[in-house]
C-alpha cells in the first residue's frame, strides 16, 4: 500500500512545519548542535560522555524520554538499552524546543520500517488507514 503526501495530510490532519528529521542533523539546526553538548545536557553529572550512550547514564527525565523514543516514535527491536545518535538529536531537540515537522518523520520511519523488515510504528494511524481503504481483515468482527 502506498500513501501520497496528500492522502497522508488528509487523514491524519498533522501540521506540516517545523525541520524535516531523517536520523542526522538537520540543516536548520547544524550550527546549534553538538553532540558532546547534547550528551552532557542527557546524561549524569559524573558519567563520561565519549563512550557508548547507555540509558543507565541518563538522567531520570531523559531516560523516560529515550523509552518513549525507541518504543513509541522510532522502535527497534534491539539495543533498547543504547542511545543511538539519532535518539540523541531528538533528545536534544526536545529538551532545546526545536520545532519537528512530525508529519515527516512519520511518514519517514514507516516507510524506513517497510523496506528494512523493523517494528512498525504508529499502530494506531496504520489502523485508521485498513479501516479506510476497507481492507476486508480489518472490517469483519472478530
Amino acid at each position: 500500500m502506498v500513501i501520497d503526501e496528500f492522502v497522508f495530510f488528509s487523514l491524519t490532519h498533522l501540521p506540516s512545519q517545523g525541520a524535516p528529521f531523517e536520523g542526522t542533523i538537520d540543516n536548520d539546526w547544524m550550527f546549534d548542535y553538538s553532540s558532546l553538548d547534547a550528551r552532557r545536557m542527557v546524561c549524569n553529572d559524573q558519567v563520561d560522555t565519549t563512550g557508548k550512550l547507555l540509558a543507565g547514564s541518563l538522567t531520570f527525565d531523559c531516560r523516560i524520554m529515550h523509552y518513549i523514543i525507541v518504543c513509541i516514535l522510532l522502535p527497534r527491536s534491539s539495543n533498547l538499552a543504547q542511545a543511538s545518535e539519532e535518539d540523541l538529536i531528538l533528545m536534544w531537540a526536545f529538551l532545546t524546543g526545536c520545532p519537528i515537522e512530525w508529519a515527516h518523520l512519520i511518514r519517514y520511519r514507516m516507510h524506513k520500517a517497510l523496506w528494512s523488515n523493523a517494528p512498525l510504528p504508529y499502530p494506531q494511524l496504520v489502523t485508521l488507514f485498513l479501516i479506510i481503504f476497507k481492507f476486508p481483515w480489518i472490517m469483519s468482527p472478530l
